[in-house]
């Protein structure tokens, strides 16, 4: 009990008490109905497919998105509680909305085309960087991860329509 105590008291110290408390449940619903339809869709692809690229937002990408949020925020108390709470409002649906989109992602990375022991230092580096401070590390993972992925979906769409009007 002394768990869901320490939940209840952050939620309440960040805002997110009973101002929020049914659209708060009703984005958490709809948030978790995605993690399900983006996890069935994944299970229903055939299997060159699943090798290539991720359909949509991974899941647990989506929850990095929302936890790293959470860390700077908790590390260097950026917002006030009121704008944590209507940030996190738009975010999550807009979340489960990215897992259930036709955006490919990304699942062989640039460490795949390096030799092993190249890949390894990089890999290194990254996660040094990453656990020497974990807030920004994760904070700025998630989030390239995301705009790469939208930014390579927008130019390819881009450059489809460009070959379509020529």
């Amino acid at each position: 009990f002394q768990a869901e105590d320490g939940i209840r008291d952050f939620c309440l110290s960040r805002g997110l008490g009973d101002v929020y408390k049914r659209q708060g449940i009703m984005c958490v619903i709809f948030y978790s109905v995605c993690v399900a339809l983006r996890l069935s869709r994944f299970n229903s692809l055939p299997s060159d497919e699943k090798d290539r690229f991720f359909i949509g937002l991974p899941s647990p990408m989506a929850a990095g998105l929302l936890i790293s949020v959470i860390l700077i925020d908790y590390k260097f108390d950026l917002f006030t509680a009121n704008s944590v709470s209507n940030f996190f409002l738009v975010f999550i649906p807009i979340t489960g909305l990215l897992m259930v989109s036709n955006i490919p992602f990304a699942k062989k990375t640039f460490l795949n085309r390096m030799k092993k022991f190249n890949a390894l230092i990089v890999l290194s580096i990254i996660l040094i960087s990453i656990l020497t401070h974990i807030e920004i590390g994760s904070f700025v993972l998630f989030y390239s991860y995301l705009f790469f992925a939208i930014g390579k979906h927008v130019f390819v769409k881009y450059k489809a329509a460009q070959k379509v009007s020529l």
